[in-house]
């Protein structure tokens, strides 16, 4: 791409031509965007590049509206919007994300996190005590970092995942939000299999947004398909492999009495409890609905009872 395009593109369509300010080269990306077909709220989104371009929030980008942009600036938000034509997710382009009011950082290698998982961190939240816990599948680090802040930092937590692109994200977000110490521990693995044994029956709380998509199934926005980690959303078949594992596994790392915590998929509550059905071990306590109406968070207590499986 010419890296001119950008900036002559921008001032033969914005108000303003050589006089352009930043709300004319918002209204640019916004009319840019309209042709996105991944992009649902083109105005908003061109004014999250804009202010992640500028280092500010969207709503101080207001307060500079009146500023006129250098040239630099022009050519890289153009740079931000060719990407995003290309469906690179919005937060991989401005690197961060909010999740539960605090801004984590994202890129190439890691989930995005989704309003829906907020949902599962508050149910967490609701269970947690004593502690510890374990977030299986941590990615950005978004839940287990959560747990930690808002339990006041007395809790010891274990977040593990298998990409060490997702730890290393993990690892520079707990440090950016003041979430560094030796009771935090980041693993790296598959489940349950990099635990040491003397963790075993010590949850309280076990708490996982597995891969849960069937990819030869379930309806996939491109720039998820294209972008976003893979072994973070195959769940296999019907999106349920994971659950398998984690609901065999579990009874050996829960306390008795602790809580098993699942984010879950479209119709998925209904296989999921087929799969507990005659389990002693495990009862359901809670199913959350998203607000799509869609049961998205299902909570199981552990009753400590003989284990089901080996």
């Amino acid at each position: 791409m010419d890296a001119s395009l950008p900036i002559k593109a921008v001032r033969h369509s914005s108000p303003g031509g050589e006089n352009l300010t930043l709300s004319g080269l918002v209204k640019f990306g916004e009319n840019d965007l309209q042709s996105c077909e991944d992009v649902e709220s083109p105005g908003f989104e061109a004014e999250l590049l804009l202010s992640a371009l500028l280092k500010c929030r969207r709503l101080d980008l207001y307060l500079r509206f009146d500023e006129r942009p250098g040239l630099s600036l022009i050519r890289q938000y153009g740079f931000m919007l060719e990407r995003r034509h290309r469906f690179e997710p919005l937060q991989y382009i401005t690197g961060r994300e909010i999740f539960l009011n605090r801004e984590f950082s994202v890129g190439p290698g890691v989930l995005v996190p989704r309003p829906e998982t907020e949902l599962l961190a508050e149910e967490a939240m609701r269970f947690l005590n004593r502690g510890p816990f374990l977030d299986l599948g941590t990615g950005s680090g978004c839940i287990a970092i959560s747990l930690w802040l808002e339990k006041q930092k007395a809790l010891e937590g274990y977040a593990v995942d298998i990409s060490p692109e997702a730890l290393g994200y993990a690892r520079k977000n707990a440090k950016s939000l003041g979430a560094v110490s030796p009771k935090l521990h980041w693993v790296k693995g598959d489940l349950f299999h990099p635990l040491p044994d003397h963790l075993k029956n010590a949850f309280e709380v076990i708490v996982s947004n597995p891969p849960y998509l069937d990819m030869n199934r379930d309806k996939i926005g491109r720039s998820v398909r294209k972008f976003e980690p893979l072994a973070a959303l195959d769940g296999g078949e019907g999106g349920l492999t994971c659950y398998s594992r984690i609901f065999k596994e579990a009874v050996n790392w829960l306390k008795p009495d602790g809580f098993l915590i699942l984010e879950m998929g479209m119709n998925q509550a209904g296989p999921l409890m087929s799969m507990l059905k005659g389990n002693s071990s495990y009862r359901v306590l809670n199913i959350l609905k998203d607000e799509q109406g869609i049961d998205r968070v299902l909570t199981i207590g552990f009753n400590g009872a003989e284990k089901k499986y080996g």
